[in-house]
């Protein structure tokens, strides 16, 4: 018999929902949002926050130097599909808000 747990965790998919019933009128693919995710995870990889050594270390960064990063990747990537600052800034508060709330 398998034990169900309550246990809370991060999914990509959920986070994609949180942040589209957050922006109803966003036009954009759910990849273009996974995209965004992918970029702030690459940034937490970045800072070493991925490490097992550093996973209880919430890092030592601003939402602006991750907005940055994320608008960086998505140009190396040739993933211009948020043409407003303010839509993509929005987008990344959102998917931290998601983190926040999977106690991540």
């Amino acid at each position: 018999m398998v034990e169900e747990t309550d246990d809370i965790y991060y999914d990509e998919e959920k986070a994609i929902d949180y942040i589209l019933s957050n922006m109803p009128d966003l036009d954009c693919r759910r990849d273009d949002i996974l995209s965004v995710i992918d970029s702030i995870f690459d940034f937490y990889d970045s800072k070493g926050l991925l490490d097992f050594d550093n996973l209880d270390s919430d890092g030592d960064f601003t939402e602006d130097e991750i907005l940055s990063f994320v608008n960086n990747s998505l140009r190396k990537k040739k993933i211009c599909v948020f043409n407003d600052d303010g839509i993509l800034a929005r987008i990344v508060r959102l998917e931290l808000e998601y983190e926040d709330s999977v106690n991540l």
